[in-house]
C-alpha cells in the first residue's frame, strides 16, 4: 500500500513539472519584441461620377469708365430695358444700346474629363420683329484673379472663344485641357456695338486683371447696329449654356 502511494505522489509530481515546463519554455522575449505596435483600418470614400454646369447672372455696372460686374446684384433673368442712343463725341447718333448689361458666371464639372461650355440663344423678338442679330453680342472671358474656392484660379488652361452674337445653336465659349480643371467662366451678354476704339473684343487666354494676355480675338460675326427705325415693343428671347464632354 506504502509503495503504490509513493508511485502515485511521484507520477502526479512529473506531471506537474512537465506540465509547468512546457508553458514557461514557450514565452520567449524575441517574440514579445516582434509584437506590433500600430494599430489601423481600411478607409474608403466614393467620389461620385458628375458631369454638371452651374451658373449665376450678374448685372455690369461702369465706376470710373470701367465697366465690371456688381457682385452684390442678383438679377433672375436678362433684362436690357429700354434701348438708349449711343452718340459720338460729337453728339451724332451711332446705334441703339441695352441699357443694362450682364454676366453669366458659369463652372462645369466634370469629375476630370476635358469639356467644353456652349451656348444657344435664340432671336430676340417682338410680333414679326426682331433686334439684329448682330447687336445682340455675347463676349467669353477668363479672369486669372477670379476666385474659385479659396484661391485665385490662376492662368487659363484651356481655350476661350472670340465674341460672338448671341444668336446661334450650341456655339463654342470655353474649351478645358486633358486635365478638365474646374473653373471660372464669364460670358458677357449685351445689346450694343464697338466700343471707343471701334472693337468687339477679348482675349485667347483670358485677362490678367486690367491686363490682357494672349491673342487679342475680334468679334467672329457680323456686327449689326440697333438703329433709330428699330420698331417699338416688348422684345423677348431664351438662352442656355451647356457643358459637354469631349
Amino acid at each position: 500500500m506504502i509503495k503504490k502511494l509513493i508511485v502515485l505522489v511521484m507520477t502526479v509530481s512529473f506531471v506537474f513539472m512537465l506540465g509547468g515546463g512546457l508553458n514557461t519554455s514557450n514565452i520567449k522575449l524575441s517574440d514579445i519584441a516582434k509584437a506590433d505596435t500600430t494599430v489601423g483600418w481600411d478607409v474608403s470614400a466614393v467620389v461620385p461620377s458628375g458631369l454638371e454646369i452651374t451658373g449665376s447672372l450678374f448685372l455690369l455696372k461702369s465706376i470710373a469708365g470701367v465697366v465690371d460686374i456688381d457682385w452684390d446684384s442678383s438679377p433672375t433673368s436678362v433684362d436690357f430695358g429700354t434701348l438708349v442712343p449711343v452718340t459720338n463725341v460729337d453728339d451724332e447718333f451711332l446705334y441703339m444700346s441695352g441699357a443694362n448689361a450682364y454676366a453669366a458666371v458659369l463652372v462645369a464639372s466634370t469629375s476630370g474629363k476635358k469639356y467644353s461650355i456652349t451656348q444657344t440663344g435664340s432671336d430676340i423678338t417682338s410680333g414679326g420683329d426682331k433686334i439684329p442679330a448682330g447687336a445682340y453680342i455675347l463676349s467669353p472671358d477668363y479672369q486669372e484673379k477670379d476666385v474659385l474656392g479659396t484661391s485665385e484660379q490662376g492662368a487659363c488652361p484651356g481655350i476661350v472663344a472670340a465674341p460672338k452674337s448671341a444668336v446661334g445653336a450650341d456655339q463654342f465659349i470655353y474649351t478645358s485641357d486633358l486635365a478638365g480643371k474646374a473653373k471660372l467662366i464669364r460670358a458677357f451678354l449685351s445689346i450694343g456695338g464697338p466700343d471707343a476704339n471701334g472693337e468687339i473684343a477679348n482675349y485667347s487666354q483670358g485677362h490678367n486683371g486690367a491686363t490682357g494676355i494672349g491673342a487679342k480675338q475680334l468679334y467672329e460675326d457680323t456686327w449689326e447696329p440697333v438703329t433709330g427705325d428699330q420698331p417699338a415693343g416688348t422684345y423677348s428671347a431664351t438662352i442656355s449654356f451647356t457643358v459637354n464632354l469631349i
